[in-house]
């Protein structure tokens, strides 16, 4: 170790996390392996859309978006599959928000209420999802889920 110099500091320094106004952008780039350069690639908003959804997949938040079609399983749980855009680059986990009256099952002129939504099973293309066990439905009965405070995203990150 050695003791401090001031001789080679910028005292102009930018600052660029010192207050949250400070930013530096950068834009154009492409990093590249090797030695040799490549022509400059450019992708179209949905193949880079596509791209990112392979990792995430923001499926539906807040009031009254629908999630999936579904059907009731017994009294008490309904099962609906929710097909992603792009196959996920692997099997993803389900990340829904859960609290009082999040979601509604809608079912044979009826609106069930419920807190939250888990993961049954799931592959790269697909998932099924359960909702919590508190509806009050008729087993066989088909209908639909859909948020009311909620929100569903599946993350298959690395």
């Amino acid at each position: 170790w050695r003791s401090f110099d001031n001789t080679y500091r910028n005292p102009n320094n930018l600052q660029l996390g010192r207050t949250n106004d400070n930013y530096f952008s950068i834009t154009g780039i492409q990093l590249e392996v090797g030695k040799n350069a490549t022509d400059f690639e450019y992708r179209s908003y949905g193949e880079e859309l596509a791209l990112c959804q392979r990792y995430y997949y923001f499926h539906a938040a807040t009031s009254a978006k629908p999630v999936c079609n579904a059907a009731a399983y017994d009294a008490t749980r309904a099962f609906g599959i929710v097909h992603f855009p792009v196959p996920m680059r692997q099997t993803p986990t389900v990340a829904a928000t859960s609290g009082p009256s999040n979601f509604r099952f809608f079912s044979n002129g009826s609106s069930h209420a419920f807190s939250a939504l888990t993961l049954q099973e799931a592959s790269p293309n697909c998932i099924t999802i359960e909702t919590s066990n508190t509806l009050s439905v008729v087993s066989g009965h088909s209908g639909w889920i859909r948020t009311d405070a909620g929100s569903v995203a599946f993350n298959a990150e690395l």
